[in-house]
């Protein structure tokens, strides 16, 4: 049994090695082939004449194809016969018309090989009837040749017997035909517009020449003849395979001849349903009833499923190793395509909310990025949040109608349309220590290489290495040992943590820190300050504060003694007064650990600040608006903060809703205002800023009171009788204008009783509860772009993510990002799906994926559903899309 081999990385860097890969993979063709299967059939006849000449009853062991013997191999990626085997012999009367038919289909095949004939398997059963084999119907007759092929261990069509032909293949690949009477004709398989049929002498052909680079295998007869006629087997160099539904097995091992023998890379395009993934997963991994035939699969073969993406700048809510990070999606992805085994060993969690407004975090499966080059949409909602998508990526819309979410493409969005936000994020206090070393090995590990670890941890070190390697190794891998330094690396490379001690840079020892930093209020408000008046010089960091800030300098310089143990220098400027602090080391710590930004373009609140207690996150706050406050003290007073990065703008939202704030955003120039209500858990902080003691609400936390009143029938019935002038009261005197705050929500269904909320309360009631605002789309901008690289998550059911500025909810998928005319599923269909979930073969995450996008929108299309673009759109705009998003799978 040969394993094909895995294809990774680039179309070039595959094609580089096609040499290597012919030479070891390319299966016996024409006559080397048929001497294999005529010794085959020899030894076959050897065995039953021997035991028959010997006085012996013959017998044959034939491996059994029982469900319970059908085993998938992870490993090759297709179904295989196990060991299990049963005796078919003459000795036992019941078994001699099944083995007499054997035998006699064994003789037929013989014969057929032996004259360079074919026959088909309706031949087969009549050419029976004339030697008087009595077969009851043809598919007692298939099941014989299907054992014969056990038996032997080769495919029918090896031993000539065919079933009848419907595929067609078409594309610039020269072949050279084997059987008599053709024998060295040499033919271009676009010699004609139809595609040339799959039969038996064209699977048997020898490949001569091929100027293709890829084989697209097309399910519908009217898209391969659409792809014939817009010439892609010219613009994509490929060769086109037309399958007419699932492919017969001949097409099935000219398939994996291409991919092995030519080493191009198959691509699978299929309608969009369940039955296509079956096909689809047919031609990848065999059937279960060809187990016995392991030469019908092409497992690197790449599916196309129906299933668009982000800007690399927009953030993006996760959980990876069970701290919160709110980072750009480039970060996130680009460590994991840089190192596919990152996603299987790390625990990254995105937020993801489901078409009810059930909000929680699940498990990121897969990722993706490509290179863009059409407009890029900016979608604008109320309170100033924003996101910026490629059109194709779609957005989750709440439906007036339906009470749920349903995906809506960005470019279809129009104002007045309802998006998602999450106000209520997860807040953990995990984080009351910070060790310096752990933090390192995990944010950038180089570094360690230029940090020097002293003290008691260091000794130990030290001392276990003298011990533990010969000379020649430590003066090779641990060369500062014998200048008695220890590096922070080697921690690393014995897979071990210092926990207690000093780092420093080698050439200096004045600005070492502690290994351990107690996260406290003072090293709260200091990172605050940092971020809002902070810079980072290239030998160390500095603070600059107005003159009338006297009392902030003070504060900053006992910060910084109190959290590193610092002694910062001080100077005061003509019209600012600047603190210098912690050297070298303390900058790299602050940039490349904390990552905190070096500019006042990319500054963004450090992770840490995610993951502390709500005492630590308000000091942090507090130091930021002290440095970067905006207050208007005439009218409207609000707590508000002006920076120039987005990043930050998008953090400080995300770490106010922590603290149970509302936060908003809007543009002024190049200038991000994050305003704040709802400030009832900071009110000493706006307090001593707005010099009043001020609790503005928002009208953010709030849902459109048309929502409301459409269901005021149904929140009546659900109200005791005596309560319901109290409801009116709460939700209906404004007669379904304007929005509705969730604290009276709240109120009105504390009132309902549980058992009388119909569905469409209930999702409102989930909403309120899950802290999931519905905020009207303002406007919708389109950037014009020239190319950019766009990158999509995706995370288990329910298949959303929040990203943008504001934590907006956002989803993907081709039927609904296509907008494509689609059907229900069926009962069948439906079953179907729940049977191709168990399936292992489907355990891959983008198998789970479409699986679970059927089964949520339970909407399934055509091929041909791309033709209400236009019949060129899935050529000039669908197919080079999807190839390219293939080609870094």
């Amino acid at each position: 049994m040969r394993k094909s081999k895995t294809m990774k990385g680039s179309l070039s860097d595959f094609k580089a090695k096609s040499k290597v890969v012919k030479k070891k993979l390319k299966p016996p063709r024409g006559e080397e082939r048929k001497k294999i299967v005529l010794e085959k059939f020899r030894k076959l006849g050897e065995d039953i004449y021997y035991k028959l000449e010997a006085g012996e009853f013959p017998y044959l062991k034939i491996p059994s194809r029982s469900t319970k013997n059908i085993i998938y191999d992870p490993k090759l990626r297709q179904f295989v016969l196990g060991e299990r085997f049963f005796v078919r012999s003459a000795k036992n009367i019941r078994h001699l018309r099944p083995l007499t038919q054997l035998v006699w289909v064994a003789y037929t095949a013989n014969m057929l090989c032996n004259m360079d004939k074919t026959s088909t398997l309706r031949d087969i059963y009549y050419m029976a009837q004339a030697d008087n084999i009595d077969f009851n119907d043809q598919q007692e007759s298939d099941e014989v040749i299907t054992e014969l092929e056990t038996v032997l261990g080769v495919a029918r069509e090896e031993f000539n017997i065919f079933p009848e032909e419907r595929s067609a293949i078409f594309g610039d690949l020269t072949i050279e035909y084997t059987v008599r009477d053709y024998k060295g004709i040499k033919v271009n398989l676009t010699m004609h517009p139809d595609g040339l049929v799959i039969g038996p002498t064209l699977t048997r052909a020898d490949f001569i020449q091929c100027e293709a680079d890829k084989v697209i295998v097309i399910e519908k007869g009217a898209m391969f003849t659409r792809f014939i006629e817009e010439k892609v087997h010219k613009k994509f160099k490929a060769i086109l395979i037309h399958t007419a539904g699932q492919p017969p097995r001949a097409t099935r091992r000219l398939i994996r001849r291409l991919n092995l023998e030519l080493n191009l890379p198959v691509y699978v395009f299929v309608d969009g349903d369940p039955w296509g993934m079956h096909i689809a997963q047919v031609i990848l991994s065999g059937s279960a009833r060809a187990g016995h035939i392991p030469e019908l699969a092409t497992p690197d073969a790449l599916w196309a499923g129906v299933y668009a993406s982000v800007t690399e700048d927009e953030p993006i809510l996760i959980l990876k190793n069970g701290l919160i990070r709110h980072e750009k999606i480039s970060k996130v992805i680009n460590p994991i395509l840089e190192n596919k085994d990152l996603l299987n060993h790390t625990d990254i969690k995105a937020l993801s909310c489901s078409e009810n407004g059930e909000v929680r975090l699940q498990k990121v499966k897969a990722v993706m990025r490509h290179v863009y080059d059409k407009p890029i949409y900016e979608i604008v909602t109320k309170g100033g949040y924003r996101v910026k998508v490629t059109g194709e990526h779609s957005i989750e819309i709440f439906n007036k109608d339906a009470y749920k979410f349903e995906c809506k493409p960005a470019r279809f969005l129009k104002p007045g349309d309802l998006v998602a936000s999450c106000f209520k994020v997860p807040n953990i206090a995990s984080i009351n220590v910070i060790n310096l070393a752990s933090l390192i090995l995990s944010e950038d590990k180089d570094l360690g290489e230029k940090i020097f670890v002293e003290g008691p941890s260091a000794n130990d070190l030290m001392a276990l290495i003298l011990k533990k390697y010969p000379k020649n190794v430590i003066r090779r891998e641990y060369s500062e040992v014998r200048r008695r330094k220890v590096k922070l690396s080697y921690f690393f490379k014995e897979g071990l943590i210092p926990d207690e001690g000093f780092i420093r840079l080698k050439y200096s020892n004045v600005n070492r820190l502690p290994l351990k930093i107690p996260v406290t209020g003072e090293f709260g408000r200091l990172l605050g300050y940092h971020v809002a008046e902070g810079n980072l010089n290239p030998n160390y960091c500095e603070l600059t504060f107005g003159l009338n800030e006297r009392e902030y300098v003070e504060d900053a310089v006992k910060c910084i003694r109190e959290v590193f143990g610092l002694t910062p220098k001080l100077y005061r400027r003509p019209h600012k007064l600047t603190i210098i602090y912690g050297g070298r080391l303390l900058r790299e710590i602050f940039e490349r650990v904390f990552q905190i930004g070096n500019s006042a373009e990319n500054k963004q609140v450090p992770f840490i600040m995610f993951n502390v207690n709500d005492y630590v996150k308000k000091e942090f706050i507090k130091g930021c608006f002290r440095g970067d406050k905006m207050i208007n003290y005439h009218t409207n007073t609000r707590l508000t903060l002006k920076t120039v990065s987005r990043k930050l703008a998008s953090d400080l939202i995300i770490l106010l809703r922590q603290l149970g704030c509302v936060a908003y955003c809007w543009e002024v120039g190049d200038y991000q205002i994050v305003g704040v209500s709802e400030t009832g858990n900071i009110l000493d902080i706006v307090h001593e800023l707005c010099n009043r003691s001020l609790n503005a609400k928002s009208r953010l936390l709030s849902i459109p009171a048309e929502l409301v009143y459409n269901l005021r029938h149904e929140m009546r019935k659900a109200v005791p009788y005596g309560e319901r002038t109290k409801l009116h009261k709460l939700l209906f005197t404004n007669g379904g204008r304007g929005r509705v705050g969730y604290e009276r929500l709240k109120m009105a269904f504390q009132l309902m009783k549980e058992s009388v909320i119909n569905e469409k309360l209930r999702s409102l009631k989930t909403l309120v509860e899950n802290g999931v605002v519905l905020l009207p789309i303002v406007k919708v901008k389109t950037i014009d772009n020239t190319k950019t690289i766009v990158y999509d998550v995706e995370v288990g059911e329910p298949h959303t993510f929040t990203g943008g500025l504001g934590a907006l909810i956002l989803h993907n998928s081709d039927i609904v990002k296509y907008k494509l005319p689609s059907d229900p599923l069926t009962k069948v269909d439906l079953k179907r799906l729940e049977e191709l979930k168990r399936d292992p073969r489907y355990k891959d995450e983008l198998w789970q994926k479409e699986i679970a996008t059927f089964q949520r929108i339970k909407r399934k299309s055509e091929q041909e559903a791309f033709s209400r673009y236009g019949l060129t759109f899935i050529v000039s705009n669908y197919l080079p899309q999807r190839l390219k998003e293939l080609n870094r799978r």
